[in-house]
C-alpha cells in the first residue's frame, strides 16, 4: 500500500506528542521530548487537545475516495494526523455501517483514537475500556489511564501490551516508557 497524498509533509509538521494512540498514522519517534515526562508533576495536564487543522487537500480528496480497508484506515490515520477531526468522523459515520467483521475492531480502536487526539479524552477511555483486548487496544487503555491519574489500569494494560509487542518494535519501547512513568 502507498502512502496517503501529502504524508511526507503531514510526517514533518508533526508537533512533539506525549500522550500518543497506538493507531493507524501514528508512529512512536511522535513523542520526541521526553524531558517534560520525566519532570510532570501531573501526567493528566499533558492529554492532548485539539489544535489547529494542518491544510491537506490532497489527502482530504483522497480519502474520501477511498471504499475498501485498510485504506479507509489509513484515511482516517492521515485525517487525524492533519487535526481534520471533522473530516474524520464523517469518514467513520460514511463506513460504520458496512465494515467487514475482520476489520470492526481496527475501526473501533480508530475511532477512540479520533476521540483521544481531538481532546474527547474520557470519551475514548469509554470506548476503550468497551472494546475487546488486543496490542493496539491495551496500549491504549494503559497510556489513556497513564495520562488520566489511574496508575494502577495503566500499569496492568500497559504491562499486557508490552508483553506482546516485539522488543525490536518501538511501540515496545514507547509502552516500556510510559510503564516507567507509572507512579
Amino acid at each position: 500500500m502507498n502512502a496517503p497524498p501529502d504524508w511526507p509533509m503531514l510526517v514533518a509538521s508533526q508537533e512533539p506528542a506525549v500522550a500518543l494512540a497506538f493507531a493507524a498514522g501514528n508512529f512512536p519517534q511522535m513523542v520526541r521530548h521526553v524531558q517534560p515526562l520525566l519532570h510532570a508533576e501531573k501526567l493528566a495536564d499533558m492529554r492532548p487537545a485539539p489544535g489547529r487543522p494542518i491544510p491537506v487537500p490532497a489527502l482530504l480528496t483522497w480519502a474520501k475516495q477511498q471504499t475498501e480497508y485498510p485504506q479507509i484506515l489509513m484515511a482516517l490515520g492521515g485525517l487525524r494526523l492533519a487535526r481534520q477531526f471533522d473530516e474524520a468522523g464523517k469518514l467513520v459515520a460514511k463506513h460504520r455501517a458496512r465494515v467487514p467483521a475482520e476489520w470492526q475492531p481496527a475501526l473501533a480502536n480508530e475511532e477512540a483514537a479520533l476521540a483521544w487526539h481531538a481532546g474527547r479524552c474520557d470519551e475514548a477511555m469509554k470506548m476503550w475500556r468497551s472494546q475487546p483486548d488486543s496490542v493496539p487496544v491495551l496500549f491504549n487503555r494503559g497510556m489513556a489511564a497513564l495520562f488520566s491519574s489511574k496508575p494502577g489500569d495503566a500499569r496492568t494494560s500497559l504491562k499486557k501490551a508490552i508483553d506482546q509487542l516485539p522488543e525490536d518494535s518501538a511501540w515496545h519501547h514507547l509502552g516500556r516508557l510510559y510503564l516507567a512513568l507509572v507512579r
